[in-house]
């Protein structure tokens, strides 16, 4: 009886450990997404205050001592178009709140520019000179000036109203999606506008416009709109410049998958979802699709972090055949070195299909409740984005090579092994695909928000690719082309 006590006591003792470990890793990852967020999205903020503090500033000094010509007009869209631009840039993909304020920041600033154009155009001396060359000008020049002005104030306003709607949709991803759209709009219809009148008016003025100084700032605006990876290589160069370290953006990561909640709140709703299944009761059949099914979950059951022996982590592309045997081969090792069938955790079978949403957002908890990452490498592995972020987090939530078990799903044929080996080597996370597209922009938003680019993680992955292969990947994935290897015993 002593004895079973002492047991009993030994095992909560370790679970509480297991989970203040988890606490301080999830924790640092937070830490980590929130100097992120400070670094980079406080400096374009910042940037973008003091682009509009230096607009305001100067059209209220031209509009206060009545310029009598539209540079100061023209000079302050240039200078609003990259305020604009900043705070457009400023919020990481997953970020809600500060995408709201960034609109926020841009509709702001384009409601002051359409105060000023208006005061501009109730200025009687502009209304008497619309352009650089003549002190008194002609009925036709001041009936274009009014009709180029007014086009700017309507446009403007009908704008202003456009980037307002796009901060209502629910969340950041179709938020940032609807309001780059109707800043793609709103920039090409200035430029197209500001063109227009730059022709026309010199065939009906004869004078030099202004409007060349207004294309200069709409050229900026249209820079951000056909370029968008301007915006995530504006991100990395702010990361290189504040020395992120590759620790901090894989902690950033991790944190990113799990959202903005307490993360013991999230530990607790992890810990309330985590599912096993035994592997003897797994089915040849289970692996050959990615359907849900209610009687696999059904023979899964609760269980408390730290108790699951392994993740499976597969590609549903790979061959089924080559997985089950991979798996069979796998568990009969471990019931030789441990005398038990394990227990393991699969998607298929684990994941409750009603709250899959959810369920994704445990899954760094889930990956550090199970004691081994079991890998079932075929030839479509590596360019699978889930498998990927499988791995990745689990050897940056504490999982080391060693608790890596890898099984290459490949005959004896050299060029299957041949081309896992290139894989690694050309590890590329943005050619990798998803069975959802949406779950692809969702991971891919995820890397930018914690490495800036895209480059960054892949150098990461195979860094991770690398240290389970030992010395060398290739040599390694020879070495396993006879089937199963363990990396247990091996130095971490």
């Amino acid at each position: 009886m002593y004895c079973t006590a002492l047991r009993s006591r030994n095992r909560k003792d370790t679970k509480e450990r297991h989970q203040e470990l988890l606490l301080e890793r999830l924790s640092l990852g937070q830490r980590a997404l929130r100097k992120i967020r400070w670094q980079i999205s406080g400096s374009m903020v910042i940037a973008g205050l003091i682009m509009a503090l230096s607009v305001m500033t100067w059209l209220f000094i031209d509009v206060r001592f009545e310029s009598s010509h539209r540079v100061p007009l023209t000079v302050g869209w240039a200078i609003c178009a990259i305020g604009m631009a900043c705070f457009a840039s400023a919020p990481l993909p997953d970020d809600t709140n500060l995408t709201r304020l960034s609109i926020s920041g841009v509709t702001l600033l384009c409601f002051v520019f359409t105060i000023f154009e208006f005061l501009t155009l109730l200025n009687q001396e502009h209304a008497e000179c619309g352009c650089w060359d003549c002190e008194a000008s002609s009925r036709t020049t001041c009936i274009w000036f009014f009709c180029e002005s007014g086009w700017n104030v309507l446009w403007n306003l009908v704008s202003f109203l456009g980037f307002l709607t796009t901060a209502s949709q629910p969340n950041a991803d179709k938020m940032q999606v609807s309001f780059w759209r109707m800043w793609s709009i709103f920039f090409r219809v200035n430029f197209a506008a500001d063109v227009l009148f730059l022709i026309l008016n010199r065939f009906f003025t004869h004078v030099r416009s202004t409007a060349i100084i207004f294309i200069a700032g709409d050229s900026f605006g249209l820079l951000f709109s056909f370029f968008p990876e301007l915006r995530h290589r504006l991100h990395a160069a702010l990361h290189r410049y504040f020395k992120d370290t590759e620790r901090t953006a894989a902690a950033a990561g991790v944190a990113s998958l799990i959202g903005a909640c307490d993360v013991s709140v999230a530990l607790k709703k992890a810990e309330s979802q985590f599912r096993i299944i035994d592997c003897d009761m797994l089915q040849k059949d289970d692996l050959s699709d990615n359907q849900p099914s209610l009687h696999l979950f059904e023979l899964s059951r609760p269980a408390s972090l730290g108790s699951c022996d392994a993740f499976v982590s597969h590609s549903w592309r790979d061959d089924a055949d080559a997985k089950w045997d991979a798996l069979q081969s796998w568990k009969h090792a471990f019931n030789s070195r441990f005398g038990r069938s394990p227990s393991v955790w699969l998607d298929k079978a684990c994941i409750n299909q009603q709250d899959i949403e959810s369920n994704l957002r445990s899954l760094p908890i889930f990956l550090s409740g199970c004691e081994t990452l079991l890998l079932l490498c075929g030839t479509t592995y590596l360019s699978r984005l889930w498998c990927i972020l499988e791995l990745f987090t689990f050897v940056h939530m504490g999982g080391k090579p060693c608790d890596i078990d890898c099984v290459l799903l490949a005959g004896p044929d050299q060029s299957e092994i041949t081309a896992i080996g290139n894989q690694c080597k050309n590890f590329d996370a943005s050619g990798c695909d998803c069975s959802v597209p949406a779950d692809k922009e969702t991971i891919l938003s995820i890397i930018h928000t914690a490495f800036g680019t895209i480059d960054l993680f892949n150098d990461s992955v195979r860094k991770i690719m690398r240290r389970i292969a030992g010395l060398s990947t290739d040599r390694h994935l020879v070495c396993m082309s006879c089937g199963w290897v363990s990396n247990r015993g091996a130095a971490c």
